[in-house]
């Protein structure tokens, strides 16, 4: 082959075997770091709606512990404080039980907290109820299967 079989025409310019080469591999780039890239944007938005609902639950075992250092809460009142504060969320009917603890004492009736007792609400949920699990397409599940969060509080 001689030299002048090695050039191509292309628009006008000359493009040598080279140039040909290293589009291959820029193209070859594109098609291994394209999933890379997709995988962790899909990652990234899974992180930050965990994250989202991670925080709702935890104002929302506030506002449950909060209802419990009143003086005439229940375990249902406290339950309903915590729905009202997820609101709209779509995890709401998806909640484990609320769990109620007066100075390490679970309550499941009246809570009556007397002054200097800490009153303990946890709120959980399985992960996939909270936050799509979409890295399981991709073999990389969610590794925690509940998010759960917890406040404590004084009664004064």
């Amino acid at each position: 082959m001689d030299l002048e079989a090695k050039y191509l025409e292309s628009a006008g310019r000359r493009v040598t075997c080279a140039d040909a080469g290293r589009r291959r591999a820029n193209l070859f780039d594109i098609f291994v770091a394209a999933p890379v890239v997709v995988i962790a944007a899909i990652g990234l938005a899974q992180f930050f709606c965990l994250m989202s609902a991670s925080e709702a639950l935890g104002q929302a075992a506030k506002a449950g512990a909060r209802e419990a250092s009143l003086p005439k809460a229940t375990f249902q009142s406290v339950s309903a404080a915590v729905e009202r504060r997820l609101g709209g969320r779509s995890f709401v009917r998806a909640l484990d039980p609320v769990q109620v603890e007066v100075d390490g004492r679970a309550v499941y009736g009246v809570v009556r907290p007397r002054t200097g007792e800490e009153i303990v609400v946890t709120v959980s949920v399985a992960s996939h109820r909270a936050a799509p699990d979409l890295l399981r397409y991709f073999g990389l599940p969610i590794f925690q299967p509940t998010l759960s969060r917890r406040r404590a509080l004084y009664v004064r």
